[in-house]
């Protein structure tokens, strides 16, 4: 096959890259982070290497000068800041680490109608690039596999942090399968072994840009797919069955760039059952992304029980990714093609749906004589293979895609193919299964109105209609519908339901409606005693209740006056005995009514308080005084009163000299007024005012209960 001839030739094709020594030096420091740096248009990767690597002390790992411009760099990250900030550059990402779309461990070339519209045998005029694992050969022995022609080889995945400017390098064998089984895929020969590719022995790139484990770097993608866009003139399809969370948009603008030199880029959706848009490479848009459909036998009717992976047949894969960046299905599960050492094994995934169309746009320009040199080619092909593809709800189509986004299925038969267009076994479609109409129960009724639900009814192609009866002469439609009816009692609902492709079905059950109970009114409600001072008084309704809730109180207050609300205030003109009246009216309508009796009297004003002496004492230095506070005429302490008083006492030189003093009575109503009074002698003390709010001091007409006079209460004598 010339394979080996191929790998010297790519070997000469890079070759204009710098000597590279046997190893690379060892890994840098633990705190070494890689990034990818993509620079405006018009400035050299090479130049701007040069620079970052004398400013950040970093290492160059690849330089990208053909689809993006701009290079790998491993750096410290804080030097990252700096590195934004030189001239040049247009943005900055973390290298990330890209996988497999992970394998789930044929009959997809029947499903896609590949055996009712063969095409040719020999399609090595057309060039796959395999951005994957590798494929698997002998170096330098001429050996490999063969049922692949296998012409050109590079590992993008060994050129790191070499002294000055990686890049992809000749070589890269396959030893972990991924990527010979995609190959296989996408172009096993016609050769009367193994298995048959979509665009059988067409010429092979491999470019190694995942390690022997299934993971790499973004930075080594991105060298592959900048080694494709500078061989864009030989290259017309590129695979990435490989997958990884998140957004590169270094990544998106090398596909893009490559796209617009006329590379038709197809990728896989991924395999974590979630939208493709959240991963990468199947969020870009100018790429083609393939989902995955199960498929075990070759034909349609999703009859097939499932073999190597646990499925529905003909059905949306339950691992693929969906949404509205896919534009079309591929088989995907158990598909056998070729393997590590010459042999063959059944893979599942998205990765094995993607290189079954890349071999299709391959056949595609092919076999039409186009040899793409622009986006507008390769927006071509795309449009073909979605336009040609079967309809998901076609009896050849497939079911369990319930995203809204109905991306057809793959067909190799089809005009853009040369095909006549007959499907599966001759376009007969399988027979058709009925639908099942449900209806859950038990109904929920509430009183006379009852809530139906028929969305436990199924089809494989889905339900396109609901028909109720409601077993009153009323009908109506939809998954869930209310109805209510005009009596109780017992009636017979019937559902039918009609499938996307015509199929119907009908239940029934019995629903027992019963009337609602009768309304209770509510219960008005007066808190007594009510809460009156002097002519103003506090009415509280909010003892009233009802099962729906009270929606208005309407209070009379028997003096002529009304009003509204829970707790309402009024004040009485005169004081007399009042009828209050309560109305309360429930949310339902229902109303209750109440009234009290209150009696409102006028104030009598503050009540009186005066003072008597509990007793004086002097000691020759301390005078005290201990008085109560009596309400009059009841003789109850007062507590809190403030009591001013005055002391009477004589100088030294003979003078009568006055002291104000002041003291508070306590819960009994006694205050004690303690003084000192040193070289002197206080002859009377007298209470000036007490004072308290409701309050009003009225001096006792008692003697010595106002003043008194100390030596002759006490008994005491001057010193």
């Amino acid at each position: 096959m010339g394979a080996m001839a191929g790998i010297v030739s790519l070997t000469m094709i890079l070759g204009a890259l710098p000597t590279l020594p046997a190893s690379p030096p060892s890994p840098g420091p633990a705190e070494q982070e890689r990034f990818i740096v993509v620079l405006e248009e018009g400035f050299s990767p090479r130049a701007i290497a040069q620079q970052a690597l004398e400013a950040t002390g970093g290492r160059i790992g690849f330089l990208y000068e053909h689809s993006v411009q701009g290079f790998m760099i491993e750096i410290p990250a804080p030097a990252v800041n700096g590195l934004r900030n030189m001239p040049g550059v247009a943005f900055i990402e973390p290298d990330v680490t890209v996988r497999t779309a992970a394998q789930v461990e044929s009959t997809g070339y029947d499903r896609i109608d590949a055996d009712l519209n063969p095409g040719g045998s020999d399609y090595s005029g057309v060039d796959i690039a395999i951005i994957d694992t590798g494929i698997w050969y002998v170096p330098n022995a001429g050996e490999v596999h063969e049922d692949l022609n296998l012409v050109w080889v590079a590992d993008c995945t060994a050129a790191f942090f070499y002294p000055l400017f990686g890049g992809c390098v000749g070589g890269g064998v396959d030893g972990n399968g991924h990527g010979t089984h995609v190959a296989g895929i996408a172009a096993a020969c016609d050769n009367g072994i193994g298995t048959l590719g979509t665009a059988p022995c067409a010429t092979l790139w491999s470019l190694k840009a995942l390690g022997d484990d299934g993971t790499g770097s973004l930075g080594s993608v991105l060298a592959a797919v900048d080694l494709v866009a500078a061989n864009a003139d030989q290259i017309e399809v590129a695979n990435m069955s490989l997958s990884f969370q998140g957004e590169s948009q270094a990544l998106t603008d090398a596909i893009d760039a490559a796209v617009a030199a006329g590379v038709a880029f197809v990728v896989a959706a991924g395999n974590s059952s979630v939208d493709a848009a959240l991963h990468s490479p199947a969020s870009v848009e100018s790429a083609v992304t393939v989902s995955s459909v199960t498929d075990y036998d070759g034909a349609t009717g999703g009859l097939a029980t499932e073999t190597c992976y646990p499925d529905s047949d003909d059905s949306l894969a339950a691992y693929s990714n969906f949404g509205p960046r896919v534009d079309i299905a591929a088989p995907g599960t158990c598909i056998y093609s070729t393997h590590l050492s010459h042999g063959y094994a059944t893979y599942s995934g998205t990765s094995m749906a993607a290189p079954t169309v890349a071999g299709a746009v391959a056949r595609y320009f092919h076999d039409n004589g186009i040899d793409p040199t622009s986006a507008a080619d390769v927006q071509a092909a795309r449009d073909a293979l979605v336009a040609g593809g079967i309809d998901q709800n076609d009896a050849c189509g497939f079911s369990g895609d319930t995203d809204g986004f109905a991306e057809p299925l793959l067909f190799l038969n089809g005009p853009a193919f040369g095909g006549d267009g007959t499907c599966g076994d001759g376009g007969t479609p399988p027979p058709n299964s009925p639908p099942t109409a449900v209806i859950a129960e038990p109904v929920d009724c509430t009183g006379l109105s009852c809530t139906f639900d028929g969305s436990g009814s199924g089809d494989d192609n889905g339900i396109a209609t609901y028909a109720w009866d409601f077993g009153d002469v009323n009908t109506g439609t939809g998954v869930t519908p209310t109805h209510i009816y005009v009596t109780a009692g017992t009636y017979t609902v019937e559902l039918t339901v009609t499938s996307n492709d015509g199929g119907t079905d009908t239940t029934t059950v019995s629903v027992l409606v019963e009337a609602p109970p009768v309304n209770q009114p509510p219960t008005a409600v007066i808190v007594e005693p009510v809460d009156c001072t002097d002519l103003t008084c506090t009415f509280d309704g909010s003892g009233s209740g009802d099962d729906s809730g009270i929606a208005t109180y309407a209070w009379d207050f028997g003096d002529g006056n009304t009003t509204t609300g829970v707790a309402p205030t009024h004040a009485y003109a005169t004081a007399g005995t009042y009828s209050v009246g309560l109305t309360v009216t429930s949310n339902d309508g229902g109303t209750d009514s109440t009234a009290v009796s209150v009696t409102v009297t006028e104030s009598s004003g503050p009540t009186q308080m005066t003072t008597a002496v509990a007793g004086f004492t002097y000691d020759g230095t301390w005078a005290s005084v201990s008085l109560w506070v009596l309400e009059v005429p009841s003789a109850v302490g007062v507590a809190g009163a403030e009591v001013e008083g005055e002391w009477t006492y004589t100088d030294r030189r003979g003078r009568l000299r006055t002291k104000a003093v002041t003291g508070t009575s306590d819960d009994s109503g006694l205050v004690t007024i303690r003084n000192r009074f040193k070289n002197v002698t206080p002859t009377e003390f007298c209470v000036v005012d007490i004072t308290k709010p409701g309050y009003t001091y009225v001096p006792s007409p008692i003697a010595g209960q106002h003043c008194g006079g100390l030596l002759a209460s006490a008994g005491l004598e001057a010193e």
